[in-house]
């Protein structure tokens, strides 16, 4: 097993994490909106982004403004990653004429790219990396090398790194049911956009959608991260260190457990529904689709997912906030018009090989 040196380019956006992690908390909206299109550009800036608030929340307990010992460093990263660093300083001080607050958060982001390289050795030491992808209507079984399976929905797009230390799936587009083999040593975790999903021994399913995740767990449970939730939590903790004041927060952290589901939104706000019955979780797998209380988009989303010939088109944002519940066949989108025909501030039209849904003025 090699070790895979890290690019150019993965150290620039390694550095440009911890610069954010360094200045969110007194950004203002302007730059946080450049913080989400930064986000969203590309995987390795999420996961870079996602490593670094690991990292800072194992550094929460140490006192940076009385000096850290090299040992007090690397005894926050997991005791079950291998050190590639061995010339951090024996100490680091702060001056005391310096700004607390800006201090602080700067120095967080200096020691988290001292200790990255440590921090990143468990995905360095790749076994194997793959892509899996379905076709619109094609569905796939992807067995695992550790006996997890992993059921792959149409038109979905995933990619997998087994390390010795981890498990990491990225659910790059659509929808797929994890059944997960317990292995304490390494974690299973599955990252759709912002959101990260861990599970232990269990079964669940991952569906992402236009306009959300949604988490649903058949067996066992799961933990549910994001990183928009985990921002919020950063800046609390950091006013409340600087300022001395306490502040409400976010909570960035959700577990579900057999029979729960939970809508993760765009700005990482967590919505759970409890006491679902775990039957109806992929349902896909028999073509069948059930929604409750979701939008218009994403019903028509999942239909063009299963369908090549027939295009489900929406005008209107009032139009494709609409909410339904209803149960439908995968391969029929003409049941989901006969259902929206029945709502008269609704007009479908065809045009060539779409369907289009719109409101009547």
């Amino acid at each position: 097993m090699a070790i895979k040196m890290r690019s150019g380019e993965e150290l620039r956006v390694a550095e440009e994490a911890a610069e954010w992690l360094a200045v969110l908390d007194s950004a203002n909206p302007a730059q946080r909106a450049k913080f989400a299109r930064w986000i969203s550009e590309s995987p390795l800036h999420l996961r870079e982004f996602l490593l670094m608030t690991s990292l800072e929340s194992e550094l929460r307990g140490l006192d940076l403004r009385r000096g850290l010992r090299r040992e007090d460093i690397l005894k926050a990263v997991p005791n079950n990653v291998v050190p590639l660093l061995t010339n951090v300083n024996s100490s680091v001080t702060e001056s005391s004429a310096a700004e607390p607050g800006r201090r602080y958060r700067w120095k967080l982001a200096t020691i988290a790219a001292a200790v990255l390289m440590a921090l990143l050795a468990p995905f360095l030491l790749t076994d194997k990396s793959q892509e899996f992808a379905t076709s619109i209507g094609e569905q796939r079984k992807i067995s695992l090398d550790d006996g997890s399976i992993i059921h792959l929905n149409t038109k979905s797009h995933i990619s997998i790194i087994l390390t010795a230390h981890a498990r990491e799936v990225q659910l790059l587009e659509g929808e797929a049911l994890f059944k997960v083999e317990h292995d304490a040593s390494r974690p299973f975790r599955v990252l759709s956009g912002a959101n990260v999903i861990q599970a232990v021994g269990t079964q669940f399913d991952v569906d992402r959608r236009p306009s959300a995740t949604m988490v649903s767990v058949i067996e066992g449970r799961v933990q549910v991260s994001t990183a928009a939730a985990s921002v919020a939590r950063m800046a609390h903790d950091s006013r409340t260190t600087d300022r001395g004041i306490a502040q409400p927060h976010t909570q960035p952290i959700a577990q579900l457990n057999a029979g729960e589901e939970a809508r993760i939104g765009s700005n990482g706000n967590i919505q759970r529904r409890s006491t679902i019955d775990p039957t109806s979780i992929a349902t896909w797998r028999q073509h069948r689709l059930v929604f409750h209380d979701d939008t218009l988009e994403d019903i028509a989303a999942e239909f063009n997912r299963y369908n090549s010939r027939t295009h489900i088109e929406l005008e209107g944002e009032a139009v494709r906030g609409r909410r339904y519940t209803a149960v439908f066949d995968a391969d029929d989108p003409g049941s989901l018009l006969d259902f929206l025909r029945r709502d008269s501030s609704l007009t479908v039209t065809t045009r060539a090989n779409d369907l289009v849904i719109r409101s009547d003025p």
